[in-house]
């Protein structure tokens, strides 16, 4: 956008679009990494698969990133889930292997809750901090949800981040969406199969994720990024 700001517009973490964001990534990480500042548009990305935003997370990076973890409920239909999961081609062979690892510890307690990882809290370190870009801009609006709001409470760990527009959606606390299609096939149930052990310490579903800087009615949404502009000089 200038010789100072880089800008990167992400519409949907979608697994399907982690290739495209990963080539994009790649394609300009010279540029990103060589100029001060980076804007990341989030705006009405309802989320996806936290995958999706890996390839992010280096850019943002300055310090250990610290994630409360969750417990499944196990029963076949929701394990299944994890099955189909371990096959999908889309995740690399390590997260396949995870998601296989997660599906068998689920089925020796069907019926119960089940811890996903070992620990209620991962701490996720890089062994390099980007000296460029110095200040990340992410844009965010009450459309955002679900895998975005994770990324946004990693995202707000880092000192090089801050966070521009309105509250986000609240859909994170109870989360992994499944579905199930009726015997008639005429419906189709969308439901949750996780929930956090935030909760209710720091809920966030119903409440949203709140910006460090509050873009109120007076700046239409169109002028967000010029006003962010200004706002990083």
């Amino acid at each position: 956008m200038s010789d100072k700001t880089a800008y990167v517009r992400i519409p949907s973490f979608a697994m399907s679009n982690k290739r495209s964001i990963d080539s994009v990534l790649r394609v300009n990480h010279e540029k990103i990494i060589h100029t001060q500042n980076l804007i990341i548009d989030l705006r009405n990305n309802g989320g996806g698969s936290d995958d999706a935003y890996s390839a992010l997370i280096p850019y943002l990076y300055t310090n250990p990133i610290r994630t409360v973890g969750l417990e499944l409920l196990s029963t076949e239909l929701n394990n299944a889930a994890l099955l189909a999961l371990s096959k999908d081609t889309l995740y690399d062979e390590k997260s396949r292997k995870e998601f296989k690892e997660i599906y068998d510890k689920l089925n020796l307690n069907l019926g119960k809750y089940v811890r996903v990882k070992e620990n209620m809290i991962s701490i996720d370190s890089m062994d390099r901090i980007l000296p460029f870009p110095q200040k990340v801009a992410v844009l965010i609006n009450e459309y955002c949800g679900s895998t975005t709001e994770q990324f946004l409470l990693e995202a707000k760990q880092s000192a090089k981040v801050k966070l521009y527009g309105k509250s986000t959606y609240g859909s994170l606390d109870i989360s992994n969406m499944h579905h199930a299609i009726s015997p008639s096939g005429e419906f189709q149930l969308w439901y949750c199969r996780s929930k956090s052990y935030r909760i209710p310490e720091m809920a966030i579903d119903n409440v949203g994720l709140q910006p460090d800087h509050y873009l109120d009615p007076s700046i239409h949404q169109k002028d967000w990024v010029g006003f962010v502009l200004e706002n990083l000089k």
